[in-house]
């Protein structure tokens, strides 16, 4: 191979190195450019709360591996983001459950309130007690701070006989049959999934009678006021 040959062949050589660096150097800037829209998407979809798809696209990213700053930033907005949706879906959770109690506490004080309503004109003060023909129930359950959700209240044995206030309801009336209302009956009532049972003894002299247990069916205090 002459000089001349060997110069053009070297200048081929280099022409053709300078050519693949160049491809080779627009190449990386085109991924680089690719990672770049694919975090931003994954960005958006981490905002969006979008999970499943913002760590697919992350992982998309991960595997261009041009930029791991930006890689990592993405990944911490993804669990920011997934820690905000967590407690907001707590916060909601809890502002559900403490509706739930107030309402059923509203709905109870309100029964107590119509019990009373409904039968003021039987309640005056010179009504005589021996000459009760009914005496009004109320049951009452406690659970710690919180408040059991009271329903199906059945009462039976002794001379007289027990109506709901509704159907389901936690109070109702014992009225007087043949042989009075004095005497003991036995009472079953659910709270919450459980049921609960026991006995008690009416003296029929009292117009009301207030019956409570614990949310573990232990007696909470029996009244005939």
């Amino acid at each position: 191979m002459n000089f001349k040959q060997l110069f053009l062949s070297s200048i081929l050589l280099l022409f053709t190195v300078n050519c693949v660096a160049i491809d080779y150097d627009k190449y990386k800037k085109r991924k680089a450019r690719q990672q770049v829209s694919v975090l931003e998407h994954a960005k958006k979809a981490a905002n969006d709360w979008e999970f499943e798809k913002a760590d697919k696209l992350l992982k998309q990213a991960q595997n261009m591996a041009y930029a791991p700053d930006k890689v990592e930033a993405v990944g911490e907005l993804i669990g920011k983001q997934r820690f905000a949706k967590s407690e907001k879906e707590r916060k909601e959770r809890e502002a559900l459950a403490e509706k739930k109690r107030k309402e059923r506490l509203a709905r109870k004080r309100q029964q107590e309130r119509e019990n009373q309503r409904r039968y003021s004109s039987s309640n005056s003060p010179g009504s005589s007690s021996s000459q009760l023909d009914y005496v009004m129930v109320n049951f009452s359950s406690t659970c710690g701070f919180a408040l059991c959700s009271d329903k199906n209240l059945s009462i039976s044995g002794g001379p007289g006989s027990f109506s709901p206030s509704f159907s389901g309801a936690a109070s109702g009336a014992i009225h007087k049959g043949y042989n009075g209302l004095a005497g003991r009956y036995n009472w079953s009532a659910q709270l919450d999934n459980k049921t609960c049972s026991g006995s008690f003894n009416l003296s029929g002299r009292k117009r009301n009678l207030y019956l409570s247990v614990y949310d573990n069916c232990s007696d909470a205090g029996f009244n005939e006021h």
